[in-house]
């Protein structure tokens, strides 16, 4: 840090200092196995430079996992003499608000935390990791708090980054910081009980990234689009390779500019036109609510049919991406993606994020990309209709 005393000319400032700091963002993301194992000591671990001091931990867990590995969560803090408060939760998306963050900043503060070595733990999708990694953020202005994914979205989106967030204002994430976790652990043997539609929501992640910056790993993915709903399939070789480029190449891209500084990002893709028809699928109930996932692949389609337009990418790169998203049974049909309203509500939004700019990432050919900053309605419509022919 320093301090510079500076001279003001104008005749209001009486003295003037300028102050210049660095934040540290530093965190780690490992792959694990047994996370839940009595002997496997990564979520009990001493944080306290008093060694005698009772080690206890506050966790919240996603309810529906909850159900499931009641017992397995149990055993292990009980098990090792770990004073513990577990808070099973029902978050969802909908659900992903003020209202509850309340709740757990309650929890929190009930438990009476120390501020600096009892890291809260979250164990869940990413809705709930969003949202406890928020409450951490700012409970006492920051306090520690370490991710377990158990969902495959999460493993390769939310326990990646360091953002958090609540929905408001009608708004996907319209609230959040940037908090890191102190570890986010992915112990893919967890994700052995996600039912299609959650691992076909993950997909949509990972065929974001493969398309705009990663050609091997996009046709890996192509080549192995009959295996991709069994969860089995991440424990071969192909599987898990699928999975770690993926974090690779979302941490590659994060890593010098977490704070979003820089408003050019290339994992904007697909998080473009999505916003939008996510949140109003999850207050209209004549529609199917669409996942996360989901919307950022209907995104990624509906934005590669602007790129096709454009003669950038080429109608087999075009069918390719569309074969796949068919094969993972995506709801490619969905009626909000095909509204030109709110792809361009959507458009207009995402522009005022990106500080005026609609910093646009498109496909130019599988694996690589650019930004664009000249969409208009007539590009969209156009896209529309690219889309229809090809959706059937």
């Amino acid at each position: 840090m320093t301090i510079e005393t500076k001279k003001n000319s104008s005749s209001f400032v009486t003295k003037e200092w300028n102050v210049t700091g660095q934040k540290e963002v530093s965190y780690s993301v490992q792959i694990i196995t047994n996370i839940f194992n009595v002997n496997n000591k990564s979520l009990i671990k001493n944080y306290s430079t008093d060694f005698k001091k009772v080690i206890r931990r506050i966790i919240f867990v996603d309810g529906n996992f909850y159900n499931l590995y009641s017992k397995t969560i149990l055993n292990y803090f009980e098990k090792n003499k770990i004073s513990h408060k577990i808070i099973p939760l029902p978050i969802e998306e909908s659900t992903k608000n003020i209202d509850y963050l309340n709740v757990i900043l309650k929890h929190v503060d009930d438990f009476g935390l120390s501020r600096r070595d009892e890291p809260i733990i979250v164990i869940g999708g990413g809705v709930l990791t969003d949202i406890v990694g928020f409450a951490a953020s700012i409970y006492r202005r920051g306090v520690p708090y370490i991710k377990v994914a158990t969902t495959l979205l999460c493993a390769i989106d939310s326990c990646v980054g360091i953002k958090t967030s609540i929905n408001h204002f009608g708004r996907r994430s319209r609230l959040g910081t940037y908090f890191g976790p102190l570890i986010s652990y992915i112990d893919l043997s967890l994700i052995k009980s996600l039912p299609n539609d959650e691992v076909s929501s993950a997909l949509g992640e990972i065929i974001k990234i493969a398309l705009i910056k990663n050609k091997k790993l996009f046709n890996n993915i192509y080549e192995s689009s009959n295996k991709l709903l069994d969860t089995n399939f991440y424990k071969t070789n192909i599987g898990s390779k699928i999975i770690n480029e993926s974090i690779f190449d979302m941490l590659e891209e994060l890593h010098e500019n977490f704070e979003e500084k820089i408003l050019k990002r290339c994992v904007d893709f697909g998080h473009t036109f999505s916003p939008v028809i996510e949140m109003r699928s999850l207050e209209d109930g004549s529609v199917s609510s669409l996942k996360h996932g989901e919307a950022v692949c209907l995104d990624v389609l509906m934005s590669s049919c602007i790129s096709f337009n454009r003669r950038l990418l080429t109608k087999q790169e075009l069918n390719k991406i569309f074969a796949i998203s068919k094969k993972i049974n995506m709801p490619i049909n969905h009626p909000y993606i095909q509204n030109v309203d709110y792809l361009m509500e959507s458009l207009l939004d995402a522009t005022k994020h990106r500080g005026g700019s609609q910093n646009l990432p498109l496909p130019i050919k599988i694996g690589n990309y650019e930004f664009f900053n000249d969409i208009r309605l007539a590009d969209v419509e156009n896209g529309i209709k690219t889309y229809k022919k090809l959706s059937n």
